[in-house]
């Protein structure tokens, strides 16, 4: 009756923990939906008014706080629990209080996973807002024109006219030479002012880019960097100024269109080809009001001297309202005294928003084993990309990783930046589980500096003592997709070690595996274990084999005398047959040697001395006789060893470097054993580095997982394992510039090997 109390209060506690809403206050969701429905039944309403609702919402928005204190009065309430009662053992109040300590763990992991969520969704609400706001803002900008200026007195040493406008405060001067000054304020009235202007966060306009706009010409106010105009000289000559636009629009995409959120530039060239300077050149760009899109309104030249020849940018920004669209405009100048060239005309499109999609295309673990353990860091390799049509700003990588859990070499998130449509880049994490971990939970947190398109969280499959997905090697660099249809970018993890078929059952078949990559005294066989973990799953998932019925052996575990007990009368095998009469698969991947004096076969063990084979070794002969002594009803053995006395990289497995090169016989003199080997006799067994795995076994496991099934009937017969082994391995030897050939044996060709699941 206890424990069925507790657990209600248990269940009743959680569920007050999750039952609390994560909501923004109704005044602010209130303002900004009345502004929402007044535009759409056509009320007009203002940038202000949008601004001042999206800032009320800002304001109201409520932080975790109030979540903070529910989690401290539910652990509370999950703590407190009766005394010890008169006919209470102390040991049951103890288990009282245990189980009420979990409860209150439960219960605060629960809110702070609840807290974290909340603020993530907060964080992603505000930067929505706030892009909204600064959209709007800029929306704002406009034409503003102000009639009746006032002026000062001018000075005519550094020819400057002061002009005022009480109504945008503004307070500068304008450079013009002294008898242009004279007119204008003989006639003041018929001269104005105006500028852009742009909203502020606090509703307040900002003035830029005056001008005075006179009957004798447009004059930029404000300090400028040009000289002052001199008076007309006695032996004055007029300029010839030759303006010419470059038809192209210069922008990072490279397509000629301004996209939404791209920032280019129109290129302008001057030549003048007068006889005298231009002063005072001046080049004004006006076009259709266009929302989301902004240009420099004025771009000053100054003095052009005759026969001088310069460039100018006009630069242009689309923000992420721009809409497709073909956008028209007009380039006018002015020059002091009036010699300015003829105006030009452009036009050029921009293009909507195409928005980003951020996805991690492709993980792998590279470990010594391909496996995760406790205490062994490992490298885990992370591609991302963008498979979006919109460039991706500001990409950054945040692991966030589980209790045991452990990163190595750093904190904090990592950097992706910008990433183009189709393009990806990868990164590496070392990470290492403590001796605490009971699993391997590993999340990826993808952010863009709009919040918009940030991801989900992102959980990997990963796990201890289990085979990962296999990082290969890669040059950690971006690298731009140009495809009419984004691909995504596998091509971390090895495929053999993924989408392991199931094939039928064999209730009666046993398997032995042996792996030995690290020797005691000789040199390692590369990714040896890694064979062996990875054939194991194909041993029980695609064979077929329960896995109580696999013996498996790595490295020191694989001895002379583990062998014999092993394989010999009355051994390790033997015992767990009896007289079923089973099918039998032997796999073993390390290294074979060959004996000089007696051109025998042989596998070495773990502490075998290369020197003397014949004693150390366990001949290739003895276990196919050994199997052959079995009951059975078949046999099949797979070596991925080769018996030249080469190794996997190119060595040589004698210490004073002699490679006998003889021809030993592999082939069992019965013929009921299936033989698959790597290579002949007097071959190198080489190794798949891009792969991580000894060549043969993994087009070995490549045949396996269904590439052999030639007919396509989902059974794969040795003789079809044969034919794909005869052919890939050489190939893939080939295009290494090596030579390796399989040596396949088998009583019956047309045996089914596999019988795929449909």
């Amino acid at each position: 009756m206890k424990s069925e109390a507790n657990e209600t209060r248990s269940q009743g506690l959680l569920g007050h923990a999750r039952s609390s809403r994560i909501s923004l206050p109704r005044a602010g969701v209130l303002i900004f939906l009345l502004l929402v429905s007044l535009s759409l039944v056509g009320v007009e309403v203002s940038i202000q008014d949008k601004v001042i609702a999206y800032n009320s919402l800002l304001e109201r928005i409520q932080d975790s706080g109030f979540l903070t204190q529910e989690k401290a009065r539910a652990v509370a309430a999950a703590l407190e629990i009766p005394p010890k009662g008169e006919f209470e053992t102390t040991a049951e109040f103890q288990r009282r209080q245990a189980q009420a300590q979990r409860e209150s763990e439960t219960i605060a992991a629960d809110y702070d996973s609840r807290i974290a969520t909340y603020r993530a969704n907060l964080a992603s609400r505000r930067a929505a807002i706030e892009q909204n706001i600064a959209a709007l803002l800029e929306s704002s900008l406009e034409r503003y024109t102000s009639p009746n200026p006032s002026f000062g007195t001018y000075d005519a040493d550094n020819q400057r006219l002061p002009v005022s406008c009480a109504a945008a405060s503004l307070q500068d001067y304008v450079v013009v030479s002294a008898p242009i000054a004279e007119a204008i304020k003989q006639n003041p009235r018929s001269s104005s002012l105006r500028a852009e202007r742009i909203l502020d966060r606090d509703m307040n306009w900002i003035y830029r880019n005056w001008e005075l706009v006179s009957p004798s010409g447009v004059y930029p106010i404000g300090a400028r960097t040009a000289a002052p105009v001199p008076a007309l000289p006695d032996d004055y000559r007029p300029p010839r100024v030759i303006a010419e636009l470059s038809p192209r629009l210069v922008e990072s995409s490279g397509n000629n269109i301004l996209d939404a959120g791209e920032t280019g530039y129109l290129e302008l060239s001057l030549n003048n080809q007068g006889e005298g300077p231009a002063q005072n050149l001046e080049l004004r760009i006006s076009g259709e009001g266009v929302p989301g899109l902004s240009w420099d309104n004025t771009v000053y030249v100054g003095e052009l001297a005759a026969g001088q020849s310069l460039t100018k940018r006009i630069n242009i920004r689309a923000t992420e309202l721009v809409t497709d669209r073909t956008n028209r405009f007009t380039l006018s100048f002015n020059e002091a005294h009036g010699f300015f060239p003829d105006p030009l005309n452009i036009s050029f499109s921009t293009a909507a928003l195409k928005a980003p999609n951020l996805i991690l295309a492709d993980y792998g673990v590279d470990s010594r084993d391909g496996m995760i353990r406790q205490g062994e860091s490992i490298v885990l390799r992370l591609r991302v990309q963008n498979i979006g049509d919109g460039v991706a700003r500001g990409v950054n990588l945040e692991p966030v990783l589980g209790t045991g859990v452990i990163r190595l070499g750093g904190s904090g998130s990592l950097s992706v930046g910008d990433l183009n449509r189709g393009e990806y880049r990868d990164l590496d994490l070392e990470l290492i589980a403590n001796r605490n971990a009971t699993a391997f939970p590993v999340s990826i947190r993808l952010s863009e500096q709009r919040a918009q398109y940030s991801p989900a969280l992102i959980p990997l499959e990963l796990s201890l003592q289990t085979p990962q997905r296999t990082a290969r090697d890669i040059e950690i660099a971006g690298r731009q997709a140009n495809l009419a249809e984004i691909e995504i970018a596998g091509g971390l993890s090895v495929d053999i070690e993924e989408n392991i078929p199931r094939g039928s059952a064999r209730p009666n078949a046993y398997g032995v595996i042996l792996g030995i990559q690290n020797y005691r005294s000789i040199q390692a066989v590369p990714y040896a274990e890694r064979d062996a973990n990875i054939m194991r799953e194909y041993f029980i998932n695609t064979l077929g084999i329960p896995e109580g019925n696999i013996l498996r052996s790595i490295n020191e575990q694989v001895t002379k005398s583990d062998l014999e007990g092993l394989f010999g009368p009355g051994g390790r095998l033997a015992r767990r047959i009896g007289n079923s009469r089973p099918e039998i698969f032997v796999y073993f991947s390390g290294h074979g040697a060959p004996s000089i004096s007696e051109q025998k076969a042989y596998l070495v063990p773990w502490e075998a001395e290369i020197n003397n084979i014949e004693n150390s070794c366990y001949p290739l002969s003895r276990l196919y006789e050994n199997l052959n002594n079995l009951p059975h009803s078949s046999l099949t053995v797979m070596l991925d060893a080769c018996f030249s006395g080469s190794t996997r990289d190119s060595g040589t497995l004698f210490s004073d470097a002699r490679l006998p090169r003889l021809h030993v016989e592999l082939t069992p003199p019965e013929q009921s054993i299936n033989l698959f080997s790597a290579a002949r006799g007097n071959q190198v067994s080489w190794v798949h580095e891009e792969k991580k795995h000894g060549l043969f076994s993994y087009y070995l496991m490549k045949g396996m997982q269904g590439e052999a099934d030639a007919n396509r009937d989902r059974q794969i017969t040795v003789g079809e394992l044969k034919n794909y082994l005869e052919r890939e391995v050489p190939g893939a030897a080939g295009r290494m510039e090596r030579e390796q050939n399989p040596q396949i044996a088998s009583p019956d060709l047309n045996r089914v090997l596999i019988q795929l699941g449909s």
